[in-house]
């Protein structure tokens, strides 16, 4: 065996071993956050520092009504939002609600119910009713912190891999 093609192999094994990884890397399955404890980040009073995971996105775990909710910081959705299953463990009544709302998101039009929260807690911040859009059918693994909380804070602000809140 030559040696421009031993090269050549162990080029290729090492691309085997590294591309799956980047690929995983780059599009979040292997960036999973750590464990949140109530809003995981850097408090001081008055304000919360967040900090990016590895594939760059903020999670905060909040409380709502009481309840923990983790929540991924989403400052393109409109509304802050609950899975069905944060929705049920905070004791909204689903079969109750009205979901008479279209919604436009990444993944199409959904239908979703309209629901004020009586108070939403991120570390430091507490913030009464909160408008939340609840999803009418099960897809939304992850509930999203929108706009509806986020354009309540007088401040905030991304450095690098750090997520500023203020009140």
């Amino acid at each position: 065996m030559s040696i421009s093609f031993r090269i050549l192999i162990l080029f290729a094994l090492g691309l085997g071993f590294a591309v799956p990884r980047f690929l995983d890397w780059k599009d979040g399955r292997d960036a999973r956050p750590g464990p949140a404890a109530p809003a995981a980040g850097a408090q001081e009073p008055g304000r919360l520092t967040l900090f990016a995971d590895p594939a760059g996105h903020f999670w905060v775990e909040a409380l709502v009504n009481g309840t923990h909710v983790r929540f991924l910081v989403d400052t393109g959705a409109s509304q802050v939002a609950l899975s069905r299953a944060d929705a049920l463990r905070v004791g909204l009544p689903l079969e109750a609600l009205d979901y008479r709302h279209a919604v436009a998101t990444a993944n199409g039009v959904v239908r979703v119910a309209a629901h004020r929260l009586d108070r939403l807690e991120l570390g430091p911040i507490a913030l009464r009713g909160v408008e939340a859009a609840i999803p009418a059918s099960d897809g939304l693994d992850t509930s999203l912190l929108g706009m509806t909380a986020l354009s309540r804070l007088s401040r905030v602000s991304v450095d690098g891999n750090r997520l500023v809140l203020e009140p």
